[in-house]
């Protein structure tokens, strides 16, 4: 029994080298093909990594551009709600001088009828 476990054990480490000599054979397999390629791809690998650079460089200008939209936006609805908030205090202070002019012209009737 010990001689067919140290078998097995055997038959089980000659499995594993294969396995890693044909993984280190497919691996050096496709480093060739790889570098192949590149060599051949080179041009158009060049082509789409410049087209892939001009796609990133457009999409920055473009998100420049919404930014400055945005910034003009918010600058703008704040002036205008600066504005109208200006606008809101004069009407405000308009209406507490016509409500004293009011009460003035009322507390002088009022004291006009006591005296007569």
């Amino acid at each position: 029994m010990e001689t067919k476990g140290k078998r097995s054990d055997f038959f089980q480490i000659e499995k594993k080298r294969v396995k890693y000599f044909i993984g280190g054979a497919l691996g050096a397999l496709g480093g060739l093909l790889l570098g192949r390629f590149l060599e051949k791809g080179k041009p158009h690998l060049i082509g789409v990594t410049k087209e892939a650079y001009a796609f990133k460089e457009w999409l920055r200008g473009k998100g420049e551009e919404i930014k400055e939209n945005i910034e003009d936006i918010l600058a703008e609805a704040k002036y205008s709600y600066h504005e109208e908030l200006e606008d809101t205090k004069e009407i405000i202070q308009k209406e507490r001088e016509i409500f004293e002019k009011l009460e003035n012209l009322v507390e002088k009737k009022g004291s006009g009828k006591k005296e007569g």
